[in-house]
């Protein structure tokens, strides 16, 4: 058996993130219209949850670091 590895982000462009790792070999799981995160895998074990910043705060409990303008 082997391990499956989570990995949970923030992303600012939800429709956009997953357009991004489905391009680089992610299959993109089907979610519903408006929902906050979206999960994508990539071979058996390998998951990728993206969130929203509302909906990454409520799963951690935390917020998260607003980045920099780009060119900065």
């Amino acid at each position: 058996m082997s391990a499956a590895t989570f990995v949970n982000l923030p992303v600012a462009d939800l429709d956009r993130a997953v357009e991004f790792f489905t391009a680089l070999g992610f299959t993109a799981r089907p979610r519903q219209p408006g929902a906050d995160s979206a999960q994508l895998t990539l071979g058996d074990s390998t998951h990728l949850i993206l969130h929203t910043p509302a909906a990454f705060a409520a799963f951690t409990g935390a917020g998260c670091a607003t980045p920099p303008p780009a060119g900065r």
